[in-house]
């Protein structure tokens, strides 16, 4: 039957993060995927969009720019570059995820944005379940999640990256099961 509900899940979660991106700024995208959908999406209106994946080929089309890279403890970026840092349901894939929120928080400009979703905790047993048992869900993303959070820990990891709890917003969607999370560099 395949994954079914991955591309409608996609899009909730493009959704959610693209009316946030402002016109003609500097786009990093973190687990881009091989094909930089979210940047492609947005192409039209920003700067430029570099998109990081370890399935990408490093490639330029256009203002997107594609780099192949297993982002792992570094964005291999200059400090101060970006005005907008995505993470579309990758935060949970990571082994060390503070380091690169961490990392975001050192390549974003002042009052630039991080922006990015990911599986609540009470997501766990529900992607499990719609994976494993129904397979509407890819078992090869679910099998790869390292990490589940909740609000506080979420909003205690991008305090401890940097941003300060003042200009961080997170919220539920996807019925309560995912997290989006805004965090403004001052």
């Amino acid at each position: 039957m395949g994954a079914i509900l991955e591309p409608f899940l996609h899009n909730l979660r493009t959704k959610k993060i693209r009316k946030y991106i402002l016109p003609k700024t500097r786009v990093c995208d973190i687990g881009c995927g091989k094909n930089a959908e979210f940047l492609g999406s947005i192409k039209s209106f920003i700067s430029e969009g570099v998109g990081y994946d370890r399935e990408a080929e490093n490639a330029q089309e256009g203002n997107i720019i594609f780099k192949k890279a297993q982002i792992i403890k570094e964005i291999p970026e200059p400090s101060d570059s970006f005005d907008c840092v995505t993470m579309l349901a990758v935060l949970e894939h990571l082994d060390y995820p503070q380091e690169i929120l961490r990392e975001s928080f050192r390549i974003l400009k002042g009052g630039g944005q991080l922006l990015l979703t990911t599986p609540a905790k009470v997501a766990k047993p529900i992607l499990e379940f719609l994976s494993f048992k129904l397979g509407i869900v890819s078992p090869e993303q679910i099998k790869d999640h390292k990490n589940y959070f909740n609000e506080l820990q979420l909003r205690q990891a991008l305090v401890d990256a940097g941003f300060k709890e003042s200009n961080t917003t997170i919220k539920k969607f996807e019925f309560g099961v995912n997290l989006f999370a805004r965090a403004i560099k001052v």
